[in-house]
């Protein structure tokens, strides 16, 4: 009986604790910011065309918070970082992890967590070919610069860790995101449709108005950073040729002057493929409010008016988080790379990528004058990828997408990371089948391929056509399974 009692007891002490989970620890906490807006004109990332930058409307930065929670010899660490760029190609994060493991060998480099606000004007880290000038940099030496930037500022929290830091989180909603596909009479779907027309039937997938914000602050009650989780991408100022931070900008500035200037603001994107800041209908309505409220007219006052919202919506959030400040909580990250099932390329649509290339090929041969980026900057390496995936799959008739997957539990508070623009419904799974209070999600972290829904991808268009997409919407319900699984592995 004896024996029996102590192996029932052995495996419920491996159950309950094991070696990499932190419970009722210490939490220290170490911030950073640093300017990344490069001082050469870059190509910049978001549009169809080639667009060399000329000056900057407002700077781009990285914003870092890092974690660690120690009991005796345990700890567990969790780095995040919120880059004001569209997205981040491993070349990137690559580039980041091997700088940083040269500064300071303590940091495990699997702890760092990019990711992206999706600005449409900030540097792009691959593409055509660029004008070979001085004032022109090219993608090594804009990968060398951005990932030495961040490296130093990851460096720079991680030394500056004060160990008796608490959080507290809250949440409140605002108007930020919305729809951008809208299905008309038959089941098409467009990107950025006309709802005007006679033929719309409805806007394809939900919203997700809440906006998320944990709150961290020093041994003293010092308010060090906060953590802003926004279900839409940072692109209202879509196609402009300056370097802009888009509306991130000027959430700073408000909850600065809220909260004070030397706290840190991390911008994150929550799953939000299909949302867009634009709104799609009675835009009069909003420019008139825009207009009353004395904010500047165009881009900016539409960036200026999400600031405001957002700060609204922090504000009633810290009304709520600051009577729960949290210390000595569960704290554990765990890190997994999840195979995906790839979307597969169709014979007919292999023909027409073929076919556009060939097009491409020939204006090329008819305007020898004319470099491969004036005619086609994405649109050549686009409809190639489309070909290259296709002859792949001959050989590979069952191709996976690997992608990594971040989670990380901070008392009864949930984070969970994706690199795709994940589409809102997945997002909305991940919450409601998640163990814990509160679930926030951080998309882009990563090289941001769309991952579409079923629905989507029978509407067809623009972000849920083959060439958008690499994991298909059934790697889209494993995402969301593994994903939970995980949440749930660390909650028992």
């Amino acid at each position: 009986m004896l024996k029996q009692f102590l192996a029932v007891l052995f495996c419920l002490t491996f159950i309950l604790t094991p070696s990499t989970f932190t419970r009722g620890s210490t939490l220290e906490v170490g911030t950073a910011t640093v300017d990344i807006t490069p001082e050469k004109s870059v190509p910049l990332c978001g549009q169809w065309g080639l667009r060399l930058s000329q000056g900057v409307n407002r700077p781009i930065t990285a914003n870092v918070l890092a974690l660690e929670a120690v009991e005796g010899q345990e700890k567990n660490a969790a780095i995040f970082v919120s880059v004001e760029v569209c997205v981040l190609p491993d070349i990137l994060l690559n580039a980041v992890r091997e700088k940083v493991a040269k500064a300071d060998s303590t940091i495990d480099v699997d702890n760092i967590i990019l990711s992206a606000t999706h600005t449409h004007t900030a540097p792009a880290f691959s593409g055509a070919k660029l004008p070979s000038r001085d004032d022109v940099a090219d993608y090594p030496e804009i990968i060398d610069f951005v990932s030495a930037r961040i490296a130093d500022a990851i460096v720079q929290a991680w030394q500056a860790r004060k160990p008796n830091a608490e959080f507290a989180w809250g949440s409140d909603y605002a108007g930020i995101g919305f729809s951008r596909r809208e299905v008309y009479k038959g089941g098409s779907a467009v990107m950025y449709g006309d709802p005007g027309q006679d033929d719309f039937d409805y806007f394809e997938n939900v919203e997700n108005h809440e906006i998320g914000a944990v709150f961290f602050r020093d041994e003293n009650k010092k308010l060090c950073a906060i953590m802003v989780n926004v279900a839409c991408p940072s692109q209202v100022n879509e196609g402009d040729i300056r370097i802009d931070a888009d509306y991130w900008h000027y959430v700073r500035e408000s909850l600065h002057q809220k909260f004070g200037d030397d706290v840190v603001i991390l911008g994150q994107c929550s799953a939000a493929g299909d949302i867009s800041p634009h709104y799609q209908y009675e835009k009069d309505s909003q420019t008139r409010a825009r207009n009353l409220r004395g904010f500047e007219p165009g881009l900016v006052g539409e960036m200026q008016e999400i600031a405001r919202k957002i700060t609204i919506a922090v504000s009633s959030a810290w009304e709520v988080a600051d009577k729960d400040w949290q210390a000595n909580v569960p704290f554990q990250h765990e890190y997994k790379i999840c195979e995906l099932p790839m979307r597969i390329v169709t014979e007919a649509e292999m023909q027409e990528a073929k076919g556009q290339l060939d097009a491409f090929e020939a204006e090329l041969a008819a305007n020898p004058d004319k470099s491969p980026a004036e005619i086609a900057f994405m649109g050549y390496d686009w409809f190639g990828s489309i070909v290259n995936r296709y002859n792949e799959q001959q050989t590979n008739p069952n191709p996976l997408y690997k992608t990594p997957v971040h989670v990380v539990r901070l008392g009864d508070l949930a984070l969970c990371t994706n690199e795709f623009e994940l589409f809102t419904d997945f997002g909305i799974w991940i919450k409601t089948h998640s163990p814990a209070v509160k679930t926030f999600i951080i998309q882009l972290a990563g090289p941001g391929p769309y991952l579409p829904t079923k629905r989507a991808v029978e509407g067809g268009s623009y972000s849920a056509v083959v060439g958008s997409n690499q994991a298909s919407p059934e790697g889209g319900d494993r995402l969301v399974r593994e994903t939970v699984d995980m949440l749930r592995e660390i909650w028992k």
